[in-house]
């Protein structure tokens, strides 16, 4: 063998970890003497918004750059992974922990570090709880850990939290988060255990995303009433949280709190200079003016104010400033503090994994004292929206060898047919190029939204894209492999009928396992002459992004998605082909599909020849299916004018092309 399929080492989006244990695994609900062999643990962390249909996210206003999940929130200091037996706090072998040296790097790294040696005895139902971008004293603390108590209840300071223990700037790409869920057994691999791990943050995001005034509607002081902002702060944040969080994500929080801190500069009784800004200046606001600055923060999560809005401890936003009555009078003002509340009027609560999201409009004048009660609550009007904080995932892998740390991974929520993939994997509804100047040059486009069971196991569940371009600029491949393999079955799967051609979507499921005949019987990968060319050769050519399948050669039925996907109305599922035993065509239609197909790419304004390859009557492309053990399928845009389904052809034919696809 002479490399290793990408879709294998990425199983499946979100943030995949792949923990791999040096000694076999024993299932303790199997009987002595039936080693499950393999010792691998797969586990599948997804972050943000995973499952909570109780909150709704509300469209931000203001300014986006500011309110919107930042790269920085999405990076990862270290991972640490504790797997206990069953519901007790009994820890299974020792806490796997994980450091990439470069965490900031936007571009792939590689690490190195064994696991600890010794047998690992995981079963059904184990749990795991999984901790990340702790600071050094909790990270160790958790390295020590011995049961699920310890695990869980490591305390993180404010300045741990909030600033990765420096206590002077909040750290937005340090922010620490947690999960927990339980682990089972993969039906199809002996000896792997798998786990998907939502995880959440342990903290709170809060925006300022528009401040203005209104004292239009004054009629004593609207037209010389006017508010400078001199500060805006986090007041009543509690000191500390532990990591116990419910598998929800709702946080645990703890029973007592020793100390509240706030941002107020001007105050120094438990100041943080983290918890605001710095003094503002310059800009007084009149009439209706807008303030057009927005501020973000991060808190910790805080249930003090949750049944009583008079509660002083709760945590609120102040605007703090001067505000006068008449600016030509008294130009300079007198202080004023307008707080806001955050969460709903029946909840005054902070809760962990949230983003507050802050529109206020000033009115007239506020309290005197950060305390105080604003002279009149219609002086200050607001709106909190409290909206999942989501954020796209981080790709790590882990095994023997070592680490593999990429970038962020893309949320296909919501992603349509005949939507743009780029080359960092982020996409679009149609081309723009301020969008590729970002995310790189588009190398796909979507033509299912629906995957296979099979795909669905792996964790690829959004749909399939197709390359843009054709492996070699379009020249023939020698053949569909090797010689010693034109009259072997490499698949598990044949199909023979129409019905099946149509349904077949398992182009990955025939690639992986053409590759393990090649693991089981000798060879090399190459020796699948058009499956090697699709996951490899076109990969050399055009990278796939982390943590989508990577590249392979579809099946049939992928392909004929394609003419879906491009032509629904003509190929509905249903549509009558010639069948002629080992091949479907449809007459005279080879230059109309080919047209159908450049139309709909055409029409997502992407240019040809600079951004895909046309179809063009003379292309033949592999395809990963076999209908028997020498005939593999290929779709035929014929020059004889027909369209074909084409399982006929030997694999030692050397005039057909490859175009890859993907999953994600």
């Amino acid at each position: 063998m002479n490399t290793t399929i990408k879709q294998i080492q990425c199983l499946a989006a979100g943030l995949l970890l792949t923990a791999a244990m040096t000694s076999c695994v024993y299932d303790r609900n199997d009987d002595a003497g039936t080693p499950q062999e393999g010792g691998a643990l797969v586990l599948n962390l997804q972050t943000g918004c995973v499952g909570q249909t109780t909150r709704t996210a509300t469209d931000i206003t203001g300014d986006a750059g500011n309110t919107t999940a930042t790269a920085d929130e999405q990076k990862i200091q270290n991972i640490s992974i504790g797997i206990f037996q069953g519901t007790s706090t009994t820890l299974v072998g020792d806490v796997k922990q994980v450091a990439p040296a470069d965490p900031a790097a936007a571009t792939v790294q590689d690490y190195t570090q064994e696991f600890a040696s010794g047998a690992t005895t995981f079963a059904d139902g184990d749990s795991i709880l999984v901790a990340v971008n702790m600071p050094t004293t909790p990270y160790a603390a958790l390295a020590a850990a011995t049961t699920k108590d310890a695990f869980d209840q490591v305390t993180l300071s404010i300045d741990n939290a909030l600033t990765y223990e420096t206590g002077e700037t909040m750290a937005a790409e340090k922010l620490p988060m947690m999960g927990k869920s339980t682990i089972s057994p993969d039906a199809n691999v002996n000896g792997q255990f798998n786990a998907t791990v939502s995880m959440y943050h342990l903290v709170a995001k809060v925006t300022l995303a528009s401040l203005s005034v209104d004292f239009t509607g004054d009629d004593a002081h609207g037209n010389y009433a006017a508010f400078t902002p001199t500060q805006v702060f986090l007041y009543s944040v509690p000191d500390q949280i532990d990591l116990r969080v419910n598998a929800d994500g709702t946080y645990q929080y703890r029973p007592t709190v020793s100390t509240y801190y706030q941002g107020e500069s001007t105050n120094a009784t438990n100041y943080k200079d983290y918890l605001g800004t710095s003094a503002l200046s310059g800009t007084t606001l009149d009439d209706d003016d807008a303030y057009g600055t927005t501020y973000t923060f991060y808190t910790m999560p805080n249930k003090a104010g949750r049944t009583s809005l008079t509660d002083a401890n709760r945590t609120r936003l102040i605007i703090k400033g001067k505000y006068t009555e008449d600016k030509n009078r008294d130009a300079t003002g007198h202080d004023a503090y307008y707080a806001i509340n955050l969460g709903t009027t029946a909840d005054y609560s902070v809760e962990a994994n949230y983003h507050y999201i802050v529109t206020a409009v000033i009115k007239g004048d506020g309290a005197a004292t950060v305390d105080g009660a604003i002279p009149n609550i219609q002086n200050l009007t607001t709106t909190v929206n409290a909206a999942d904080w989501t954020e796209e995932a981080t790709t790590v892998s882990i095994d023997n060898s070592g680490y593999h740390y990429a970038s962020t991974a893309p949320d296909y929520t919501g992603i349509t047919v005949g939507s743009i993939i780029y080359a960092d994997g982020y996409w679009n509804t149609a081309y723009d190029a301020d969008f590729a100047t970002t995310h790189g040059d588009p190398i796909a486009i979507v033509f299912a939204t629906t995957t296979s069971t099979y795909d669905q196991a792996l964790g690829w569940t959004h749909g399939y894209a197709m390359a843009l371009k054709r492996y070699n600029s379009g020249n023939n491949v020698a053949n569909w492999c090797a010689s010693s393999l034109q009259s072997t079955q490499v698949t598990s799967t044949l199909v023979t009928t129409l019905a099946d051609v149509r349904a077949d979507k398992d182009g990955l499921k025939h690639c992986q396992e053409a590759y393990a005949y090649i693991d089981t019987n000798g060879g090399n990968y190459s020796d699948l002459t058009a499956i090697y060319a699709a996951i490899s050769g076109y990969e050399a050519e055009v990278a796939a992004p982390d943590c989508t399948s990577g590249w392979y050669l579809p099946s049939i039925g992928q392909q004929y998605s394609w003419l879906q996907a491009a032509k629904p109305d003509v190929y509905t599922g249903s549509e009558a082909w010639t069948d002629n035993s080992t091949y479907w065509t449809r007459s005279s239609e080879s230059a109309a599909a080919a047209g159908y197909m450049n139309t709909w790419m055409a029409g997502t304004g992407l240019t040809a020849s600079t951004h895909y390859e046309e179809f063009a009557q003379g292309h033949y492309l592999w395809a990963s299916t076999e209908r028997a053990a020498g005939y593999p399928f290929h779709l035929h845009f014929s020059p004889d004018g027909n369209l074909y389904l084409a399982g006929d052809a030997g694999k030692s034919n050397a005039n057909r092309q490859v175009r890859a696809v993907l999953a994600f």
